[in-house]
């Protein structure tokens, strides 16, 4: 292929520019004190580059160049061991025609991980280019409910090719690496803009349910993470008993039981969402004017952490945002964890105080 309209073959094209950014988090400065009231994100520069007759390894997509040597431009991939990557082999590779955008790598099957690091190279790379390849690469086995979060940005699902885990040599490839920075996606605007996008278009598809009837039957919903592997909040039922008690209608859910769709009509007639710290809490990108409530272990502190990003993600999105600290021991990966009832009913009272306190004129 040549007149794409993208890049000369071997060519770069910047796609975020190095920066930083101040985000207010207003309903933590009522809740905390003034400390919380803002943060200072960072991020680099990120550069596309255009290749010619690669190979791409394995379902996190490695890309090796031509002459055998491994592309890895990614942060992502710097503290990953060589020894490690899984190695092209060229006799067995299958063959994909045309020019793809590389759309797969780290943690490519987890849903936050793919709506705040992947779909952000994507949208962050239509901004620059006049024109994107017709196709887009994805992790096999993942095309179907990638292919969601994707629609939401136009993109059809007649689009995407699912990748192997074998090898498969590309003709033309478009790559962009993890906007990164500390704030995991990149330049706030970029996301911002990408999520305002993405509910435009769960307006316009009329997954919304209409305002007079969320305000009939006002109703929390509560993320639960019991179908995950780890992290599990073990004393759960507990607290939305709690939570009942305090908010009236609390709907739990938990996302491997439902479509995208229907995920998001039921965070459109909701006033609230509460959930563990966890991939489900990205959802609130997709929906703006919410009260959203991010459970975390431990104690309150102002390190970068997945805590932060949601908490993030949620106020770019149009919403506010609060996270609550259980208070108890230190902060364990991938291992269950409680939150006292008693102090998630008096933070809970607490949190309704100040949004009474700030609603009055």
């Amino acid at each position: 292929m040549t007149d794409q309209g993208l890049l000369p073959a071997g060519g770069k094209v910047c796609v975020q520019k190095s920066g930083n950014a101040e985000l207010l988090h207003p309903l933590e400065a009522a809740f905390y004190g003034a400390a919380y009231a803002k943060s200072r994100v960072h991020f680099s520069e990120i550069t596309s580059l255009r290749l010619n007759n690669v190979l791409v390894s394995g379902d996190q997509g490695y890309v090796f160049l031509p002459d055998g040597s491994w592309l890895n431009v990614c942060a992502s991939l710097w503290s990953q061991n060589p020894r490690k990557v899984r190695r092209p082999i060229r006799w067995l590779a299958g063959k994909a025609g045309g020019a793809l955008i590389h759309l797969t790598g780290i943690n490519h099957e987890n849903r936050a991980h793919f709506a705040v690091d992947h779909l952000q190279r994507y949208f962050s790379a239509r901004q620059v280019l006049a024109r994107l390849p017709a196709r887009i690469l994805v992790a096999p086995g993942h095309r179907r409910w990638q292919a969601g979060y994707l629609k939401l940005l136009g993109v059809a699902e007649s689009c995407l090719v699912e990748g192997t885990p074998g090898t498969l040599r590309v003709e033309e490839l478009l790559l962009v690496p993890l906007l990164g920075g500390n704030t995991q996606f990149g330049d706030p605007a970029s996301f911002q803009a990408m999520a305002a996008e993405m509910q435009r278009y769960i307006e316009q598809a009329g997954w919304q349910v209409p305002p007079a009837e969320t305000a009939a039957r006002p109703t929390a919903l509560w993320i639960s993470r019991r179908d995950a592997p780890d992290r599990h909040l073990d004393n759960e039922e507990a607290l939305v008993l709690a939570a009942r008690k305090i908010l009236g209608d609390v709907e739990v859910i938990r996302l491997s039981d439902l479509s995208l769709e229907d995920q998001i009509r039921r965070l459109s007639r909701c006033w609230c969402v509460i959930g563990a710290q966890g991939q489900g809490m990205h959802l609130p990108m997709l929906a703006r004017g919410k009260l959203v409530v991010i459970l975390e272990q431990a104690h309150l502190n102002l390190d970068p952490g997945w805590d932060v990003v949601f908490r993030d993600m949620a106020e770019l999105a149009g919403n506010r945002a609060v996270r609550l600290f259980s208070g108890v021991g230190p902060r364990v990966h991938d291992q269950h964890w409680l939150y006292p009832e008693d102090k998630f009913t008096t933070d809970l009272r607490h949190l309704l105080s100040v949004l009474e306190a700030h609603a009055a004129p």
